[in-house]
């Protein structure tokens, strides 16, 4: 839906209770289309939307012309797709420090508040959400809504999906082999490797002992679960 989000700002409110894939407003508004047009079919405003190649797909195939569709036309969304770790910060960073408002909306990590947030370059979207979508709002994750889409309490991005990674263990296994559950990783790996391969008797089915998931793309994310629970052992207060 497209919603004004100050007095002066329009932007796209995507929620789906996640973090990986926010979305942020620019201080700007909506660009108009030429003053001189004439034809019926032109739309009333164009939502610049600026975001990196990381599923773009979705968004310009799918998401993108849904909206549009959802307003008959009345609205476009017209994408810029970047190169993820080339320009997409450096282009956010940039256009906040000068105040260019070229882009009406950014989607992206949620690391990319930083760049922008410090010169004013996302709209202060509190007040708008406990306006009209306090309940929506509250059902989100509590990590995400508060850590990953606040900044310096103000909140500037929506969450639109994201990952709760969680450790699972089968107690059937550990009670068999006389297992107390791991509390740290060297007892996972420990007991992993003692495990791994054994034929368990009562199913008499071939044990792995770390079940992880191995995709493509996801190493990054096992990588910060682990250095977190190391380096952050008092949660999201330490670090920066």
């Amino acid at each position: 839906m497209a919603t004004n989000t100050t007095d002066n700002t329009t932007g796209i409110l995507l929620a789906d209770g996640g973090c990986n894939i926010t979305t942020a407003t620019c201080n700007s508004c909506c660009s108009a289309p030429p003053s001189n047009t004439t034809s019926e079919e032109e739309p009333e405003a164009v939502i610049k939307v600026f975001m990196s190649e990381y599923r773009s797909q979705e968004f310009v195939e799918l998401i993108g012309p849904r909206f549009e569709e959802h307003t008959n036309g009345r609205v476009k969304v017209d994408f810029s797709v970047v190169p993820y770790a080339e320009t997409f910060f450096s282009e956010i960073e940039n256009g906040a420090r000068l105040g260019l408002g070229l882009y009406d909306v950014f989607v992206g990590s949620p690391v990319m508040v930083g760049t922008g947030a410090p010169y004013n370059g996302f709209a202060d979207m509190t007040e708008y959400i406990k306006t009209n979508y306090l309940e929506e709002w509250l059902d989100i994750f509590p990590g995400f809504r508060e850590s990953f889409s606040s900044y310096n309490g103000k909140i500037l991005m929506i969450p639109f999906d994201g990952d709760l990674i969680h450790l699972f263990y089968n107690k059937d296994i550990l009670e068999y082999y006389n297992f107390q559950p791991p509390r740290t990783w060297q007892e996972y790996n420990d007991i992993a490797k003692q495990v791994h391969n054994k034929v368990f008797p009562p199913t008499n089915k071939t044990l792995v002992g770390s079940c992880l998931g191995r995709a493509y793309g996801v190493g990054n994310a096992w990588t910060a679960q682990v250095l977190s629970s190391m380096t952050q052992t008092h949660g999201a207060s330490q670090g920066s």
